[in-house]
């Protein structure tokens, strides 16, 4: 239950934070890295059938603006009669009569009459600047029998209360008009286009679209959950739609697919994505050809082109520079055709949803939680860096084909898992570290204990070679003795045995390393450092025997068998560390030095003696023991003979 508890509110924490997380990331950086990977990685290239005239700075320093309506005309015509464009899209709005010039502006309405393949934008304004209902019966006619069926989503839809008002000659020469209001996201960039904007409840289409309608002849659309699309079931147009996204909650908007910006002659480099001329040229050429000259542009280069035309210059009141996924300043007319040519042609890019994202980031949690909870700091480390690495990978194939799923906010909420479950990590290894620390003090000495908790992360197979000193002890004919008690009786008799035997084996610093039976396998000089090993070996086992020969009285007063021991110890490098698999380890000691101690030891039976030394160890002790020198003893695995020494007494008073 504890553990359950302490989990919940791990994931309930975990949740808050990354909800803060994910908040902030999403309004600050998400996007802006979005933009930058796709300037990067962008190759798509606009399309040539797709053109634009911008009244630029050069137009307008030789025809000061605001310029005479005819001039419009002029271009118009131009494009229309003599160069033979597909379609005319004007990226402007006359809301007033030109008082200054009168004259014209009659010129101009007039040639309108002429002008079919003219396409006009309106604006959206929430405002009284709008057009009065009474011109509103005109303004519908103006749509080319669209029809847009909206689905259940597009009911909450933001409705403007009217368009931006029109000069009326000039709204009834017009054949026919389209929105080219752009929702920009909060950080005043622009990447999304909304193929309708609603208004007094009706739904009315954008520019690009009106286009689309005409060249393509689809006049029925449709809003499924999911898109907006031409109603033969998706075939030509499928738009992949948003609806309320953050920036704008009650608008239906498709995230733009961007093009390569190019180099047009005259114009700044990386300042448009399709072919742009300048406004004056087209002027200049109009009236070259009526004169029976040279035009300076060939009408040649738009023919069965769709021309856009609009305003982009230094003057204030033409600027119509905006920051968008793919320029820091491109021309508003530039966006229309880049919306334009993403219908046109049925791409767009896609973004996952909320929803979408909130599974991706819970999904890439989940499993960081598991790998870090399960698995060791490297492995789980590694393995986090290479799920961050896959996805990144992932992210920037999908990004090549127009589909962005969140890279900034999934690496900030992976961090932040990461942080939350390394440090539920420590809390509860501190906890199970206390625990262990606990259980090993019933095991091993104190120091040793301390030792092996001290790094208790990198418990592993594998140890070292040691300079040691290995102390046998052994219970003399307890088979004999054990067959004449109970089993409960033996087993109280060896818990009272070693219960004496610890302590003064971690007096000694000596690590008491496994029970073998009646006897007992103890270590000298390592996980403890010791440099005395030797003699604090030799100090144990004669202070075991003097312990040993008060159990003896003990026992015999409780009726008890008498039991003798026999110690034998010897000094030499030896193997130390974890012996085992990876599921089961064992703290051990191994190699020819260890053997050799168990055989000493065994020699006590057969020189009736109590307590064996080697010959390396005596060379260490010599000067603290009393001994008997028992020479060329035959070990079995030894082909030499070897001394060994029987010590009788401590001649130190330590």
């Amino acid at each position: 239950m504890k553990s359950i508890k302490s989990i919940f509110i791990l994931i309930f924490s975990f949740i808050i934070v990354a909800g803060i997380t994910y908040y902030f990331s999403n309004r600050y950086f998400e996007n802006a890295v979005n933009d930058f990977v796709i300037r990067k990685t962008t190759t798509a290239r606009s399309s040539e059938n797709i053109v634009l005239v911008i009244i630029d700075d050069k137009s307008i320093s030789k025809i000061r603006f605001p310029w005479k309506r005819s001039l419009y005309a002029d271009m118009f015509e131009f494009l229309q009669n003599s160069a033979g464009a597909k379609l005319i899209l004007f990226d402007a709005l006359f809301v007033s009569p030109d008082n200054n010039n009168p004259e014209s502006d009659k010129n101009f309405i007039k040639r309108l009459e002429h002008l079919d393949k003219l396409l006009a934008g309106f604006d959206i304004h929430a405002d009284n600047n709008v057009l009065p209902d009474k011109y509103m019966p005109l303004f519908d006619s103006k749509f080319n029998n669209i029809n847009i069926k909206i689905g259940s989503k597009t009911d909450e839809m933001i409705s403007y209360n009217g368009v931006t008002n029109f000069y009326i000659p000039y709204l009834k020469r017009i054949p026919a008009l389209g929105s080219i209001s752009v929702p920009f996201d909060s950080d005043n960039v622009l990447r999304t286009f909304t193929p309708v904007v609603k208004v007094q409840d009706k739904i009315y289409p954008s520019l690009a679209l009106t286009t689309y309608s005409k060249i393509t002849g689809h006049k029925n659309f449709i809003f499924t959950d999911k898109y907006f699309c031409t109603d033969d079931g998706c075939k030509d147009l499928k738009i992949p739609i948003n609806y309320g996204v953050a920036d704008h909650p009650n608008s239906v908007l498709a995230y733009a697919k961007w093009y390569v910006p190019i180099q047009n002659e005259n114009f700044q480099k990386n300042e448009y994505t399709h072919k742009v001329y300048s406004a004056i040229d087209i002027v200049d050429s109009f009236y070259l050809i009526k004169e029976g000259k040279e035009p300076i542009i060939n009408p040649q280069e738009f023919k069965d082109k769709i021309v856009l035309v609009g305003a982009n210059a230094n003057a204030h009141a033409l600027a119509d520079a905006k920051k968008t996924a793919i320029l820091n300043l491109q021309s508003g007319t530039d966006c229309i055709a880049t919306f334009l040519d993403n219908m046109l042609n049925n791409q767009f890019s896609q973004r996952t949803t909320p929803y979408q994202n909130i599974l991706i980031l819970a999904i890439l949690s989940f499993v960081i939680f598991i790998l870090i909870l399960n698995f060791s700091l490297i492995i789980s480390s590694l393995s986090c860096a290479c799920l961050a690495l896959g996805y990144f990978l992932i992210y920037f194939q999908l990004i090549k084909h127009d589909i962005v799923i969140p890279i900034v906010t999934t690496f900030l909420i992976m961090v932040v898992a990461m942080l939350f479950c390394y440090s539920y990590r420590f809390i509860i290894e501190d906890t199970k570290k206390k625990k262990i620390q606990k259980a090993m003090g019933m095991y091993l000495s104190n120091d040793v204990m301390k030792s092996v908790v001290k790094d208790i992360d990198n418990v592993k197979l594998g140890g070292k070679r040691a300079e040691l000193s290995i102390l046998f002890a052994d219970i003399r004919g307890f088979t004999s003795i054990s067959e004449k008690l109970q089993p409960e009786e033996v087993t109280n008799i060896l818990n009272e045995y070693f219960s004496e035997m610890e302590p003064i084996i971690s007096k000694y610093k000596g690590v008491l390393n496994k029970f073998i039976g009646d006897a007992v396998l103890v270590i000298f000089g390592d996980p403890i450092y010791d440099k005395d090993h030797a003699i604090n070996a030799v100090r144990c086992a004669d202070h075991m025997l003097k312990r040993v020969k008060y159990l003896q009285e003990k026992w015999l007063l409780e009726g008890k068998p008498k039991i003798e021991i026999g110690v034998g110890i010897n000094t030499g490098e030896a193997f130390v560390g974890n012996i085992g698999s990876q599921n089961r380890l064992e703290y051990t000691v191994i190699g020819d030095a260890v053997n050799l101690a168990s055989r000493i030891e065994g020699y006590n039976k057969v020189y009736k003696t109590r307590f064996l030394i080697s010959h390396p160890t005596y060379l260490k002790v010599r000067n603290y023991v009393d001994v008997i020198k028992i020479k060329e003893v035959s070990i079995r695995g030894k082909a030499k003979k070897i001394d060994i020494y029987e010590v009788l007494r401590m001649n130190d008073e330590q």
